[in-house]
């Protein structure tokens, strides 16, 4: 799987937000018993998937935006609107669809 921005890898003094983001999404994980479904949505580059090997995990976005971004470690290419997961892990995601719906824009 190649990623062509890992920021999780950064290191607290690069990115402070997304530091503490990669803690929340390490402490998640560690917490999901073997098997787990995960549904990452707004996946990107699939990023976080190195945290959740012990689970069943499925990556969807709409693969738009960061020309630089590698797409190609997506399972589904689309909108995130059912999510049958036991975990649903998407940070940026749920943050644009609190944004969308209390303004009045279009929902995500």
């Amino acid at each position: 799987m190649q990623v062509n921005e890992d920021f999780s890898q950064l290191p607290k003094i690069k990115d402070i937000g997304r530091w503490y983001v990669t803690r929340f999404v390490d402490n998640v994980a560690k917490s999901l018993p073997p098997g787990s479904s995960v549904l990452d949505a707004g996946a990107g580059e699939c990023a976080y998937k190195r945290f959740f090997i012990h689970c069943q995990y499925k990556a969807i976005d709409l693969g738009v935006g960061e020309t630089s971004w590698n797409y190609g470690n997506l399972d589904y290419v689309g909108r995130s609107t059912i999510c049958p997961s036991r975990a649903i892990h998407s940070t940026p995601f749920f943050a644009h669809r609190y944004w969308s719906t209390s303004n009045g824009r279009e929902k995500a």
